[in-house]
């Protein structure tokens, strides 16, 4: 990407974000994408305005590897309501630390 940020979208949707964040996280280039990353999530989040079921585990993959707080506590939170004990389907292809998986499941537990 060295020399070439005129070819980098200023766009992108969720799935590609997502795309985006395992390859950032693979590869670590946590630096090189950092102008890039906060735009991009705020347009995938003004696309998707409500953070869905099927969709908390890309968001979650993309808050890990932006290191994005705001967007890792929101998401965290609507995992623990909206998962019911399934958190973890359609996780097996994204990176995810496995202390925070291992951090959200015992809420699972509570009644809310």
């Amino acid at each position: 990407m060295h020399a070439r940020s005129k070819l980098v979208p200023l766009e992108v949707n969720l799935n590609l974000l997502t795309q985006i964040a395992v390859l950032v996280d693979k590869y670590r280039l946590h630096d090189v994408v950092a102008l890039f990353a906060d735009m991009w999530v705020k347009h995938a989040e003004s696309q998707n305005a409500r953070f869905y079921f099927m969709d908390i585990s890309q968001w979650l993959c993309i808050s890990c590897s932006f290191r994005n707080k705001e967007l890792f506590s929101t998401v965290t939170q609507c995992a623990i309501v909206q998962s019911k004990g399934n958190f973890t389907v359609g996780m097996a292809d994204l990176p995810m630390p496995r202390n925070i998986i291992g951090a959200i499941t015992p809420y699972y537990m509570i009644p809310l």
